[in-house]
């Protein structure tokens, strides 16, 4: 859907395109960053989640709570759950098409990405505090 245009609107000011291009490209490295820290995390996590196929839950929350283990886990849930939310922000802006919806589905989608976040995290370091 094409915006309608207003022949007497004046054109946006340098700064504003400057600034939106900016967070796009901005926006843009982010998201590779993120993608390029979860391929190894997430082959660390795949290979670990296939050796402890059948473990106790003791024996799993012992792995959990070793610091090099908490770390990356820490890494790869902050990185996935950052990536996920750059990847939905760029649907939600191409697919709502009302600035009050989008506002509102952003505002949403930031809470729910966020208490996730904080949740997968805390959980980890209360095993880790434990």
């Amino acid at each position: 859907m094409k915006p309608p245009t207003n022949p007497q609107a004046p054109p946006p000011r340098p700064t504003e395109v400057a600034s939106h291009a900016v967070g796009g490209a901005r926006h843009w490295w982010w998201q590779r960053v993120s993608a390029i820290a979860l391929v190894p995390l997430t082959v660390w996590f795949v290979f670990a989640m296939l050796n402890h196929i059948g473990d106790a839950q003791q024996n799993a929350v012992a792995w959990v709570a070793q610091p090099g283990v908490a770390l990356a886990l820490c890494a790869y849930l902050a990185a996935l759950f950052f990536h996920s939310y750059l990847g939905m922000q760029v649907i939600m802006e191409d697919y709502v098409s009302s600035a009050k919806n989008l506002r509102i589905t952003l505002w949403a989608m930031k809470a729910v990405h966020a208490l996730g976040a904080l949740v997968a995290l805390g959980s980890v370091l209360r095993i880790v505090m434990q």
